[in-house]
């Protein structure tokens, strides 16, 4: 009797979890807020040093930015620069995002800003910023990650400063 009761309990310990394991778990996502209506204020902030020259370059572009249609928004973006060649630049421009694939909690931009700038001297100018991000969904409103960015330049005379390719750091907080 002894050994059947072992027997019996084991059957039963070992095939339970086995019937388990064949029903999937429910999983409930919250779809991401990059949909028509929606609002992204945020923005990025990067240090940049040339170790070649020892210039530094530190820069943050805050943003807002409305979803028109699903996964596009369009805004503007404010940048302030202080770096030790030109001295303290503000910019202002519109700007514009397009979410080019997404998960539940990851999503990938592309964005542009075109943006016009007033060194503390020198001649003004317009610059131009492309960017790819990842971002990271910690909350269903809440990203952040990094950004690969291009930064051009179109005029500005002498003191407008070199083409650069930079990395940012951006967060985001959807409405």
């Amino acid at each position: 009797m002894r050994i059947f009761a072992i027997a019996l309990f084991a059957l039963l310990a070992f095939t339970t979890p086995a019937h388990a394991e064949d029903v999937a778990p429910v999983v409930t996502t919250m779809p991401l807020p990059i949909n028509r209506g929606d609002w992204e204020v945020g923005g990025g902030a990067s240090y940049t040093r040339n170790v070649r020259t020892n210039d530094r370059f530190i820069s943050i572009t805050p943003k807002a930015e409305y979803f028109f249609v699903n996964r596009f928004s369009a805004g503007g973006t404010l940048m302030y620069t202080d770096d030790n060649v030109l001295g303290t630049t503000y910019g202002l421009g519109p700007s514009a995002t397009y979410y080019i694939t997404h998960t539940d909690a990851l999503a990938v931009s592309l964005n542009q800003a075109i943006l016009w700038s007033k060194p503390y001297a020198g001649d003004n100018y317009v610059m131009g910023s492309t960017g790819l991000a990842l971002d990271y969904f910690v909350a269903p409103t809440i990203a952040f990650g990094p950004e690969l960015k291009a930064l051009y330049y179109f005029n500005g005379g002498l003191n407008k400063p070199d083409d650069a390719v930079q990395l940012a750091f951006n967060f985001s907080l959807f409405l």
